[in-house]
């Protein structure tokens, strides 16, 4: 009976060992989202997308509607990982596909576990 009782008690200290070390991995490997605001030198692919987006699509929500893309950049400068949240499905579809198909490089060296958020408005004008 006491023997048993050891290593159940063992057997539980062991547990909440591994228990903590994977929650301490798993803090140490958390993306930290970073939002981006309207002078902070994201202009020029702000303009970009407003340049490319395609305002003319059936079915868009007519009006201002916000917006938030989502994206990475990766070592070599590009965006990656984008992803759109917004009203309008087409509208983010628009913005997903023309994040995603940019030539556009990042120069500076930017922290790479950052997964950057920017609100992102959309005016379609009543048809």
């Amino acid at each position: 009976m006491k023997n048993s009782a050891i290593k159940t008690l063992g057997a539980l200290a062991v547990m909440l060992l591994m228990g903590l070390t994977n929650l301490n991995a798993q803090q140490k490997n958390l993306i930290q989202e970073v939002q981006i605001y309207q002078n902070d030198g994201f202009a020029d692919l702000r303009q970009l997308i407003a340049a490319q987006f395609d305002y003319t699509q059936d079915g868009m929500a007519e009006g201002i509607t916000d917006n938030l893309v989502k994206f990475n950049v990766s070592k070599d400068g590009k965006i990656t990982n984008v992803h759109a949240e917004g009203k309008c499905k087409l509208i983010r579809e628009e913005l997903t596909s023309i994040l995603t198909g940019l030539m556009y490089r990042f120069d500076d060296e930017r922290e790479l576990p950052y997964t950057y958020v920017m609100p992102v408005k959309i005016a379609i004008a009543a048809r």
